[in-house]
Order: C-alpha cells, then structure tokens, then sequence
C-alpha cells in the first residue's frame, strides 16, 4: 500500500533504539524525511546509519540532539528541526518504580516534565503551522498500562493519562484542519527497555527472568511478545493519506492482553 507519505518530513523523539526508531525506520521506508532526537549523539547517528541501511540509500535521515524532558527544549525543537508534517511523540517512561503514595513533589514535577509538560510544549509548537498547512499527524506513544495500571507505575501512567486527555482534546479542535492526532498504546514489545524491567521485577520477585517471562508471554493471547517493527508499520499507517478520517483514537497494540 502507498502511503502517501513520500516528501513529508517527520520529526520522531527518542528515536535512537526501541519504538521511536522502529517508528523512524517505517516512515523513512515510505520516503519520509526523517529527523530523529534523543540525548546522545553517537547513538543517534548510529540509529541513523541503520535506518539508512534498512529504508535503502535514499532515505534521507536527520540528527538532533535534544533533552526531552526540559519542556522548554521541547518547545524550542521545531525552530531547530522546522515544523515537520509528522510528529511522533515518544519518551522513555521514569527508571525508578514508585507507588502512588510517597511520592515527593520534585520526583513528580520530572516525571511530569518529561511525559506531559514536555510533550506538551512541542505538539503546541508544531500544530499551528500544521493547521495552516491543512495537513498535519501528531502520534503519541503512550503504553496500555493506562488503561489498567499496575502496582510501581504511577510515574509512568498519570503523566500518560494526562496527556491522553490533552490530545484528545485537541484532536477536536484540530480536526477540521486536516491534522489528526491519534496514541499508540503498546503491551510487552520486545525491547531492551522491556527486557531491563522484566530482569528487575523478576530480582524483585526471586525467579529468573526467562520463568517471568515465560508466565507474561503465556498470558498473551498470541503467544509471543510483540516486535518494534509491527508497532511502526501501525504508525506510519496513521501517518498516511489513508488515515485522515482517523483521529483521537487510542490503539492498543498488545496480542490481544486487552481485549
């Protein structure tokens, strides 16, 4: 399928590994100028030569660096990156588990900073001119955790919530300008990221990683984790002609966890 994405520029956030690249590597696949954003510039470059290598010698493949969990840096992106066709916002979710009760108020404000206040900022820097484009798709990448958290994540999953009912709300207001704004809300893909918290939580538990992961895989109706790439394939779908009449929705990605 065509999907009408070749010449668009997209901007995609923490993109150096996991869902963000997986999500770079599809658009770029479609002739999508991509700019990817993260922290570290060697890892940058090294997704960048990857994406290079899979999309084929013509995709065109930016680099910037950029601290996603500044707000004001968000903001301040797309004067550095110019105002993209596509959005992808993504971010890692916070390294320490927490409950919902003990939380200090500066552990909150950075967790809120990088997964609401900052992504926040830049989808408000961005839709303007998209609107005046008449074209414009905004993806956040959120996590099914929202729609039935668990016990250690509360970090992760209010600060998501949060910003899923911002960009609901905008998606009506944006809507009759051509822009769509939808959530990718994904379960147990295999990552690195999934594969670091799996061996913590199995430490916590004293099992092995591999009995924890066995007895979460045997839990998904599919019977095996789900790989980045399919996560991508789904965005650049929503990125593309044939999904303009597709907006704030929220599309778990999960095997079936959820249904």
């Amino acid at each position: 399928m065509d999907l009408g994405l070749q010449g668009r520029r997209a901007v995609v956030c923490a993109a150096s590994s996991g869902l963000g690249l997986a999500c770079a590597e599809a658009l770029a696949g479609e002739g999508v100028e991509v700019t990817i954003v993260g922290r570290d510039q060697a890892r940058l470059e090294a997704a960048a030569r990857h994406i290079a290598g899979v999309a084929g010698a013509r995709a065109v493949v930016k680099t910037v660096v950029a601290d996603l969990s500044d707000p004001r840096a968000c903001g301040e992106l797309p004067r550095r990156t110019g105002v993209p066709d596509i959005l992808v916002a993504n971010g890692g979710g916070p390294p320490v588990r927490h409950d919902a009760t003990g939380i200090e108020g500066e552990v909150w404000e950075a967790a809120m900073n990088g997964l609401f206040h900052g992504p926040v900022a830049l989808i408000g820097a961005c839709v303007g001119e998209m609107r005046a484009r008449g074209f414009g798709r905004i993806v956040n990448i959120s996590s099914a955790a929202v729609l039935s958290p668990r016990s250690g994540f509360a970090l992760s999953v209010s600060p998501r919530a949060a910003l899923i009912a911002f960009c609901d709300l905008l998606a009506r207001e944006v809507a009759p300008h051509g822009v769509t704004v939808n959530h990718l809300l994904p379960h147990s893909i295999e990552t690195q990221r999934l594969r670091e918290n799996l061996a913590a939580e199995a430490a916590n538990l004293g099992i092995g990683a591999d009995e924890l992961r066995a007895h979460r895989v045997a839990s998904i109706p599919v019977r095996r984790p789900g790989r980045p790439q399919e996560l991508g394939a789904f965005c650049a779908f929503l990125c593309g002609a044939q999904a303009g009449y597709v907006t704030g929705r929220k599309h778990v990605i999960d095997g079936g966890t959820h249904i």
